[in-house]
């Protein structure tokens, strides 16, 4: 067995090594194989490349012509364009068909025309600009001092006198208590026998000393109108006929619808004319003269004016209609010259459209660049054909050189080894040695088995003869065991007969008195626990009713004390107040009748407390919680400081006081009295009612006069200023349709909800106020006052100032409205639609709108930006390239982020991109720059720093830390 075993092995190793050899021959075959089958690969792909490079050089020489035609069609139209022109004049169009010839020999980068066309713009531009902001501001002059002439003609209109004018050199604010007394000019008048010349003399020599408005007090004294001291002292004396003081031109006459001047005594401003001399031949320290010549003091001076103005009721209404026709004819002038700038305004607008459109409509360059561009691609890849044609001729020569060496190593080994060359007949020998191995593989584990069956028959034949020697020993070992059992036995029977009965039961009775120990021991334990029990239940007794005493004597002080505060809280009058209101009883003392509870005859604690437990009855219905308190102290502290504006500005006032910190309590002042807040409503009204019955037809007429003059032409610009600007925005939809051919357009229409007769007073605002008729300004101001009526109404709290602004906010009369373009017709784009076009719909006008804004810059070279952060999140690509591309066609800058989104579409003709990455853990942004030109996205250069020192590190192009 053992030679056996032997041979085996050596067979085995014998069959291993002709199976390693044939597996070397097999691997040198597939090599050679291999080899052939990458020089015919390599072959293959050298012709392809051959004949590539023969039709590239056939498409460059077509696209050379296509530059030359693209050149020559692109000078002829730059040529044609400028010929056209009005507003865009080139400086030098000579040297730029020059610069366009060289260029157009060779296209590369920006052409010179949009330069020059550029620079002509711009200079263009500048000049109407210039002269439009030179327009702008002289029509603003004009337009301020036509406002300032409307409010002097209204006030000249009005009837109001004019005020002498204040000097220069005086302080504008008038002097403390300057409320009091009259100027000299509202209290005098000439004397009938004083001329014409001498009454103008006289004013302006008042004027010039600065006495015509000087204030006249009731003691007599003449103050300064702005610096309030006392500027002449009055002196009453007898003064001899005919003495030359200005009582002797002047006389006491004041109007008698000023009240601080019809309240003067008359004899007081006879005191103060006879202080005042006539001429420098009057012996006093202050005089005037006839011919304009004045001194007060040391100082002196003259002044002359064509006539009097502001002495004598007559002097001031004279006075009052020169300036009325002054006024009148100033108007007209102005309304003139705006008309006329207005015009020349809207001729260099036109002129800036015209100049926009000319640019707009000039030829570009990109044809010629396109046509260049791809003469250059067509150049690059005819070079990269060349350098493939030279790779695929260097990888035949390498595939040949291997498919040599392959073959000649497979014949070296086979012939070495005694082997076939051929694939087939090295599979057919491996299949053999296959065999052969299986053969022997079944013999010798046979003959294996064989001797291990011997060895085991042997082996347990020894077992059996030892476990039958261990069996007779183990039974001989149980029969001793049962023996001594036996024994043992009938030894304890023997003990447990000789026992008396009288040891079980003193057994017995030792276990009974051990029960009765332990229930006692039980019983006794359970008895102090209860004593303990008991002690402590008596101090805590103790303890309590002492607390109990201290909390009562604590709660009668409490009782006592509310009861004291609920005393002064009934005398304050609100309790009153209340009661009246639950019981629906406004008589504050209430009775039995009325169901509410009187005030109590007995103000011991005990009668206070039944009658605030009758006043909590009566008042169950009132919310008493905490929060309807703190609603209703805001409530009250609101109101309290609209009502103490209110009556401030009628020089009344009113205080607000805590009641024992439990009611508020408001104090009014009206009229100089203290007047109950209950009543005070009740008085308002009275007065309320006597200023309507104040108001003259004359302050109607001013007030409708002032709403068809200001407010309508106010209101009128409004309203035409904001259809301009959805006609601009209309205007900026139609010229840049969608992609997919819908047409949207803005519609300012009124509300369904607006007010009643907005379409006709819209109708009448879209005219001019000088072609109304009678019934036209009726209508309109008749709508306005509606309006007003209804805000006050509505809104009687509100100041006037903010019931006017609710009133004629005129944008709460209109509505926008998208339309869209459907069979002919516009029609609201409400109805089915796809997702993408229900997003071009609402985003479309915003995009207009945006436009439409910038446009008004009036420069198309000004930034028109649109910032968006994480744009279009939750839009497909799909709707993200119109996007894009609508942003394109309206010329809009967008600035964007975005988490994914790079904005590389067809319809962007390009955009700059950055994109930031960031590892956790490193403190730094890596940025990453790209270019895409509407075809490919390119990588960007890295912007080099001023204060750089050293290129980025290699795969880096930015570090931001």
């Amino acid at each position: 067995l053992a030679n056996g075993a032997h041979e085996a092995d050596e067979a085995q190793r014998r069959v291993d090594a002709q199976l390693r050899a044939l597996d070397r021959v097999r691997a040198l075959a597939d090599d050679a194989a291999l080899g052939e089958r990458g020089l015919a690969d390599a072959r293959r792909r050298l012709d392809d490349v051959a004949s590539r490079a023969d039709a590239a050089e056939s498409r460059i020489a077509s696209a050379r012509r296509a530059v030359a035609e693209e050149a020559e069609s692109f000078t002829d139209s730059v040529r044609t364009h400028l010929s056209t022109t009005r507003e865009l004049q080139v400086a030098d169009p000579a040297a730029l068909f020059a610069e366009l010839a060289d260029w157009c020999g060779s296209p590369s980068g920006r052409g010179p025309v949009a330069p020059h066309l550029d620079a002509a713009e711009s200079r263009a531009r500048e000049q109407l600009t210039a002269r439009r902001a030179g327009l702008s501001a002289e029509l603003s002059g004009l337009r301020t001092r036509r406002a300032a002439w409307e409010d002097e003609l209204v006030s000249a209109e009005s009837g109001e006198d004019a005020v002498p004018p204040v000097p220069y050199t005086r302080h504008p604010s008038p002097a403390a208590g300057a409320d009091t007394g009259a100027p000299l000019w509202r209290v005098t008048d000439f004397a009938p026998h004083v001329t014409d010349a001498e009454r103008a003399g006289i004013e302006a020599a008042l004027e010039a000393s600065g006495i015509l408005d000087a204030r006249i007090d009731s003691d007599g004294g003449v103050t300064h109108p702005s610096a309030g001291e006392l500027i002449l002292a009055a002196e009453a004396g007898p003064s001899a006929p005919g003495a030359h003081t200005l009582a002797a031109v002047l006389v006491p006459a004041a109007d008698p619808e000023d009240t601080a001047a019809a309240a003067l005594p008359t004899d007081v401003i006879t005191v103060v004319l006879g202080s005042i001399g006539l001429g420098p031949d009057s012996g006093r320290a202050c005089w005037v003269a006839p011919d304009g010549r004045f001194r007060m003091g040391v100082l002196a001076g003259a002044w002359s004016k064509p006539g009097a103005q502001y002495i004598g009721r007559g002097a001031r209404e004279q006075a009052r209609r020169a300036r009325l026709q002054r006024l009148t004819g100033e108007i007209a002038e102005i309304d003139a010259q705006s008309a006329a700038l207005d015009e020349q305004d809207s001729v260099l607008a036109q002129r800036l459209t015209t100049l926009s459109a000319e640019r707009a409509g000039a030829p570009s360059d990109d044809a010629v660049r396109s046509a260049r561009h791809a003469v250059v691609a067509l150049q690059n890849e005819l070079r990269r054909l060349h350098e493939e044609r030279d790779t695929a001729a260097d990888a035949v020569e390498e595939a040949a050189a291997e498919h040599r060496t392959a073959a000649e190593s497979l014949h070296e080994d086979a012939a070495d080894t005694g082997l076939p060359a051929a694939p087939a007949d090295l599979d057919r020998i491996r299949d053999a040695l296959g065999d052969y191995r299986v053969a022997l593989a079944d013999l010798w584990p046979a003959a294996a088995a064989a001797t291990a069956a011997k060895e085991a028959y042997a082996q347990a034949r020894d077992d059996l003869g030892r476990s039958e020697e261990a069996r007779a020993a183990a039974t001989e070992r149980m029969d001793d065991a049962h023996a001594a059992a036996e024994r043992a036995r009938v030894r304890y029977q023997t003990l447990r007969e000789s026992v008396s009965s009288d040891v079980d039961e003193l057994h017995e009775q030792l276990d009974s008195v051990q029960r009765l120990i332990a229930a006692a021991e039980t019983e006794q334990h359970d008895a102090r626990r209860d004593e303990r029990a008991a002690l402590e239940a008596r101090g805590k007794a103790d303890g309590r009713r002492q607390e109990l005493a201290v909390e009562d004597e604590a709660a009668r002080a409490a009782l006592a004390a509310a009861a004291d505060g609920f005393r002064r809280f009934a005398a304050s009058g609100l309790l009153d107040l209340a009661l009246a209101a639950g019981s629906g009883d406004h008589d504050t003392a209430g009775d039995a009748q009325s169901g509410a509870p009187t005030a109590p005859t007995d103000h011991s604690t005990d009668g206070v407390v039944a009658f605030a437990r009758a006043v909590d009855r009566a008042l169950a219905g009132v919310d008493a919680g905490d929060a309807a308190w703190r609603r209703t102290r805001q409530r009250v502290t609101d109101e309290h400081k609209a009502l103490e504006d209110v009556l401030g500005r009628r020089g009344d006032s009113s205080s607000m006081r805590m009641v024992d910190d439990a009611a508020v309590v408001v104090d009014v002042t009206f009229r100089g009295r203290p007047a109950p807040v209950a009543d005070l409503d009740v008085m308002l009204a009275a007065e309320v009612a006597e200023h309507e019955r104040l108001l003259t037809a004359r302050e109607r007429e001013i007030l409708e006069n002032h709403l068809l003059g200001e407010i309508s032409t106010t209101m009128q610009e409004l309203i035409s200023g904001a259809e301009a600007q959805v006609a601009r925005m209309n205007d900026e939809l139609a010229s840049r349709p969608t992609s997919t051919g819908m047409r949207l357009r803005l519609d300012w229409q009124p509300r369904e909800d607006g007010p009643a007769g907005l379409a006709e007073a819209r109708r009448m605002l879209r005219r001019s106020i000088d072609g109304w008729s009678e019934e036209d300004r009726e209508a309109v101001g008749g709508f306005l006052q509606r309006r007003i009526h209804e805000v006050r109404a509505r809104d009687a709290g509100g100041t006037w100032l903010e019931n006017l602004g609710e009133a004629l906010d005129y944008r709460t009369w209109f509505r926008f409205v998208i339309e869209r373009h459907q069979n002919g017709k516009w029609r609201p784009a409400t109805g089915p639609a796809s997702g993408g076009e229900s997003a071009l719909v609402v985003s479309v006008p915003l995009f207009a709108a945006a436009s439409a804004h910038y446009s008004s810059a009036g420069n198309p070279h000004a930034p028109r930006l649109v910032m968006l952060d994480e744009a279009f999140a939750g839009v497909d690509d799909n709707a993200r390239a119109k996007y894009l591309g609508l942003l394109a066609s309206f010329d809009m800058d967008v600035v964007m982020t975005s988490e994914r989104e790079w904005g590389c579409y067809a319809e962007v003709p390009g955009i700059a991109i950055a994109q930031l990455a960031r590892t956790d853990g490193v403190e730094a942004v890596l940025v990453t720059r790209w270019e895409w030109d509407g075809t490919r996205k390119l990588h960007a250069p890295v912007p080099v720093r001023a204060d750089a020192t050293a290129p980025p590190p290699p795969g880096q192009d930015g570090l931001w830390e």
